[in-house]
């Protein structure tokens, strides 16, 4: 398999299933995808929280922990809880298939 599908929940409640290119990450298949929500302001470099997603909680094990990097940005995202992710931070795998994800009601922009 080359490919998953992915589920967004976007904020206005309408459901996008996506393809996606496995080793991507869930913040380039967003964007490609045209998922305005996600903003992804500093392309992928971990330093903001434009890309701000949660994890349907059925998922959040299936991820690798945050790490410290990731973890002290989402400091600085509003509503952030064990949901919480920077989508640039997770790679897809095949164990990824049929992923839900869902759209924060806002994204916050440090300076950039």
């Amino acid at each position: 398999m080359t490919h998953i599908l992915i589920n967004f929940k976007r904020r206005n409640a309408e459901n996008v299933t996506v393809k996606a290119k496995l080793g991507m990450s869930l913040m380039e298949v967003a964007v490609q995808s045209n998922i305005y929500e996600i903003e992804a302001k500093c392309f992928g470099a971990c330093c903001c929280v434009t890309c701000h997603v949660y994890i349907e909680d059925s998922w959040v094990d299936s991820f690798e922990a945050k790490t410290e990097m990731e973890d002290s940005m989402l400091d600085f995202g509003e509503n952030v809880d064990h949901r919480s992710r920077l989508s640039c931070q997770i790679e897809l795998q095949n164990r990824h298939d049929g992923l839900v994800v869902n759209i924060p009601e806002k994204q916050r922009v440090l300076g950039l």
